[in-house]
């Protein structure tokens, strides 16, 4: 009869722990995927939109690179520059960073 009790409870505490590690990753644990967010910083794209939102896997990108996820926005009398981590940045200023979570990138423009 201990042998079956004991055997039983090993049964639940499988149970309890697969549970567990099932509903892990679809609650708890932190996921590689990762939203960037496009502002068009006072641009916008064909269809009217003022930002667009791409899902990516964390790492490191070059700015440039960002062009070949969403068509670069549109603003009268500027050309579009580069997407940048802040709307204020220099057009001219650093290319590369590192996305680790949710990020918003902005359209950097440069007056015609």
């Amino acid at each position: 009869m201990e042998k079956k009790k004991f055997w039983m409870g090993m049964l639940v505490v499988v149970l309890v722990f697969g549970m567990t590690v099932v509903g892990c990753n679809e609650y708890n644990l932190p996921s590689d995927e990762i939203t960037v967010t496009f502002i068009a910083n006072g641009g916008y794209w064909d269809d009217g939109s003022a930002f667009k939102t791409v899902n990516t896997t964390k790492g490191s990108y070059e700015a440039v690179g960002l062009t070949s996820w969403v068509p670069n926005p549109k603003k009268a009398n500027f050309t579009f520059v580069r997407w940048a981590p802040s709307p204020t940045d220099n057009p001219d200023g650093s290319r590369f960073w590192t996305f680790s979570t949710d990020i918003t990138v902005y359209a950097l423009w440069k007056e015609n």
